[in-house]
């Protein structure tokens, strides 16, 4: 569904809501209600586009963009972010205005050389750099390895509008135009997995550059971001999520316990962890991989300072989705967090070491050496698992 709503007279955002997209950002976002995909045109006297779109929803939303352009051409295209789900459709667009100059950061420039293969109009923008396209003024900045390294903001300042692309992005396709249409906890909540699994490993650098936001001169009233909704009435609500998330801030007594069991085995010693936990007071959560979704999990670990990890034996490797949810674990940066591991084994007890050494090299604290059984846990381990948790908790 493509909707085209207007912000201004002059000023439009092109929405489209794809509910059968389960998976956002390819294979590795797995997502519940479908994915949303903005970008927006500026109707001056320079005709600007800021960002264009995948390439696979092209055909549905040229008819539109035609319709307001009433027959003018794009005069610029401003690129936020050189990621196939914002630039997918860019060549295609230039085809129809060879003629249009394109503004992108420096890295951005490179990333577009090497995804289209091709010399455009490219013009190098970055922090104290603006264009003029008639009545309208456009500033921006860079704001690198907060997602990629090519990503920037466009800040139309006679407006008030930020132009965000992925940042303050959400998870949302409710069919409304403005925040302020929705609960804030939902629109929050929706904002917080996208940033668990979008924004999360680059922490460091969203710290860095809420730091240097705070001291720019731009007012603004309106953030339009690339995914979900606009933002105008929870625009505080939403910076002060971003802060704390980039703070890292940790709940000491929240805990997930995460595992994959073949025969069971491992999820019975995951059940009496869970039950020790709970009985030390802490908030527990529990997920087996294979019946759980792993988006929903990274949301749980943003805040969570202990994570039980577990795996049986299968070929004396841990289980593939173990080894899937260590890989997004690594590539996520936590900070100050502790680990412990467990499993069930049959005939080897190969792979605990293993696992326990590649929460390590995530950064884990390990707090002692594996917690296995050999198949079945009977009365007296599951009283020894226990006992173990409770010794290092």
């Amino acid at each position: 569904m493509v909707k085209v709503n207007k912000i201004k007279d002059n000023i439009y955002q092109i929405r489209v809501i794809d509910k059968e997209n389960k998976n956002f950002h390819g294979c590795i976002f797995p997502v519940i209600d479908g994915s949303s995909y903005a970008f927006y045109l500026i109707m001056d006297e320079q005709v600007t586009l800021v960002d264009t779109i995948d390439d696979i929803y092209y055909d549905e939303v040229l008819p539109e963009i035609d319709k307001l352009l009433n027959g003018r051409k794009i005069d610029n295209v401003i690129v936020n972010h050189v990621e196939p789900d914002h630039e997918g459709s860019f060549a295609l667009v230039m085809k129809d205005n060879p003629q249009a100059n394109v503004y992108t950061s420096k890295a951005g420039i490179k990333a577009m050389q090497e995804q289209f293969f091709k010399e455009y109009n490219y013009n190098v923008v970055g922090y104290g750099d603006s264009l003029n396209i008639g009545k309208y003024n456009l500033l921006f900045m860079e704001t690198p390895l907060v997602h990629w390294p090519d990503n920037m903001w466009t800040y139309l300042q006679e407006e008030k509008i930020l132009f965000s692309n992925d940042a303050f992005g959400q998870l949302l396709v409710d069919d409304v135009v403005y925040d302020e249409e929705l609960d804030k906890d939902k629109l929050l909540k929706y904002s917080r997995e996208y940033y668990a699994n979008i924004v999360m490993p680059n922490n460091k650098n969203v710290k860095a550059l809420l730091t240097k936001f705070a001291n720019v001169n731009w007012d603004i009233e309106l953030i339009c971001p690339a995914h979900g909704i606009m933002l105008k009435g929870y625009i505080k609500d939403m910076l002060a999520q971003y802060q704390s998330f980039a703070n890292n801030t940790i709940i000491d007594n929240k805990a997930l316990v995460v595992y994959e069991s073949i025969w069971g085995n491992t999820k019975l010693m995951a059940q009496s962890i869970v039950d020790e936990l709970v009985s030390k007071g802490y908030e527990v959560k529990s997920y087996q991989l294979s019946k759980s979704r792993i988006s929903e999990i990274m949301d749980e670990m943003m805040d969570t300072k202990l994570l039980v990890l577990g795996s049986s034996n299968h070929n004396n490797c841990i289980l593939p989705p173990v080894a899937d949810f260590l890989e997004r674990v690594k590539a996520t940066h936590f900070e100050n967090r502790n680990g412990i591991v467990f499993g069930s084994y049959g005939w080897a007890k190969i792979p605990f070491n293993d696992l326990k050494e590649r929460l390590a090299a995530a950064k884990f604290n390990i707090l002692t050496e594996p917690i296995i059984v050999n198949y079945t846990p009977h009365q007296e381990e599951e009283k020894t698992i226990k006992d173990e948790i409770a010794q290092v908790i």
